[in-house]
């Protein structure tokens, strides 16, 4: 990784990469590897090249591209396919100063400070050294999102900036009226979804329900924007809940995974918190 960085090619200069975590403690079976990437910040002019690219490879989104095309093109030529790597990025290091995970980050690049190869072999095993228990709001697997997304929003839900309300599904009186019934029934018969993204859609149109909202803007075909309630099931994105809070006028965001025979199966219901302090993403 160290040699991908010195051997340059992405989208804006590096400035710095620590590893951290299991591995940089020593542990003997790190469950993963933990890495934070530190680049430089990308200019108006660089924001305006990553739309030109994706305009040109016919893969604009207006909500999720460039910052999340960006984001890719930092990671991928760290990461193989199947590996269990972690990649924190952001034009600062002090983002991460204050996460109880990053503590204890090595740095083991840098242009002022190169020799990785002597950092990396100072790290030794240590037996004592057990992996971190990071306490996710859950699976980050099925909310469409990574270690930086995952730990920024179970941050945020910690110190009370973001609430969250978990709904078991079986808790659930599954009722619909005869408007969000209908609505339901329209959209499986023009096949909108899969059988599996069905099942959490019907719970999608119970939670508008429950709200008094009758039609749902579709955004797309797995999200629902109604001022101001927002819903994404399926595969729903949990790195846009700071993000639409900040930008949106949203009250409540609700995510809904698919289910999973093992469970839990649940309506992640998300609200500004107390301390709510989150400022727009400057860009």
């Amino acid at each position: 990784m160290c040699r991908t960085i010195e051997a340059g090619g992405f989208p804006v200069a590096v400035k710095a990469f620590y590893v951290f975590g299991s591995y940089a403690r020593g542990a003997l079976e790190p469950h993963d590897l933990d890495v934070i990437l530190i680049y430089e910040k990308p200019s108006k002019e660089d924001w305006q090249r990553f739309e030109e690219r994706l305009l040109a490879e016919g893969r604009y989104d207006s909500e999720i591209a460039p910052a999340i095309a960006f984001s890719r093109w930092m990671r991928d030529p760290l990461k193989k396919r199947g590996e269990r790597v972690d990649i924190l990025l952001d034009h600062s290091f002090e983002t991460f100063e204050d996460w109880s995970v990053a503590k204890g980050a090595i740095l083991l690049w840098s242009p002022e400070s190169p020799n990785f190869e002597e950092k990396i072999a100072a790290i030794l095993p240590d037996p004592k050294a057990g992996r971190f228990e990071r306490n996710y709001l859950c699976d980050i697997r099925r909310v469409h999102s990574n270690f930086a997304d995952m730990t920024e929003i179970t941050e945020l839900v910690g110190r009370g900036a973001i609430k969250l309300t978990r709904i078991p599904v079986e808790t659930i009186d599954l009722r619909l009226n005869a408007f969000h019934k209908r609505e339901l029934e329209i959209s499986i018969s023009l096949q909108c979804w899969s059988k599996k993204t069905a099942e959490v859609a019907a719970y999608a149109m119970w939670w508008l329900q429950q709200r008094r909202k009758k039609f749902p803007a579709f955004e797309n075909e797995t999200r629902f924007f109604i001022k101001p309630y927002y819903v994404d099931f399926g595969k729903p994105f949990l790195s846009r809940v700071a993000w639409r809070f900040s930008h949106a006028a949203v009250k409540e965001q609700c995510l809904i995974p698919h289910f999973r025979a093992k469970g839990p199966n649940e309506l992640l219901v998300f609200e500004r918190g107390p301390s709510w302090a989150k400022k727009p993403a400057e860009e």
